[in-house]
């Protein structure tokens, strides 16, 4: 028969399993949401991006460089858009380039998935960047900074490579 010291003995103990399987429970919960949470507010901000991407604004000067614009070399297209010559074309270069730039650094401090940018962006990520790399090239020359818009070429090559 079970005496009362026995009883007395292993309450404790079974109240503090009880309470620990309760708390593994609350932290396991817990840890869900603030997932749910942070796949909640990634996916916002690249919602953010995306629209910003798409606005008429971005969308004109995007289409513009890529079906009006023509340069044959770095110094073909300073002499055409460069800031000196063409401060107006200029801008709207380093608006796109400046765009993408922001959207890298955002994918490397892993703010965003590279699954949201491939999938709703990637296709015109690689043309404008297929388009604009030799300028990026001469420009990061030009000023002897390698590291120029090194965050805009880290966004292509995860693209890439997902």
């Amino acid at each position: 028969m079970i005496d009362l010291q026995f009883i007395l003995t292993i309450l404790p103990v079974l109240s503090m399993a009880v309470a620990l399987v309760y708390y593994a429970m609350n932290l396991r919960n817990a840890n869900k949401t603030q997932l749910m949470a942070q796949e909640t507010r990634q996916a916002s901000l690249f919602m953010q991006i995306y629209n910003q991407f798409t606005s008429e604004r971005v969308m004109e000067t995007s289409i513009e460089i890529m079906s009006q614009w023509e340069w044959s070399s770095f110094e073909d297209f300073q002499q055409k858009y460069g800031a000196g010559t063409n401060p107006s074309a200029y801008s709207k270069f380093m608006k796109i380039i400046n765009y993408f730039e922001g959207v890298g650094i955002l994918l490397k401090r892993e703010l965003i998935d590279v699954e949201f940018v491939s999938d709703l962006m990637g296709a015109p990520l690689m043309m404008v960047w297929e388009k604009t790399k030799p300028v990026i090239v001469g420009i990061r020359e030009f000023y002897d900074d390698s590291d120029l818009w090194d965050n805009y070429e880290y966004l292509v090559e995860q693209v890439n490579k997902k």
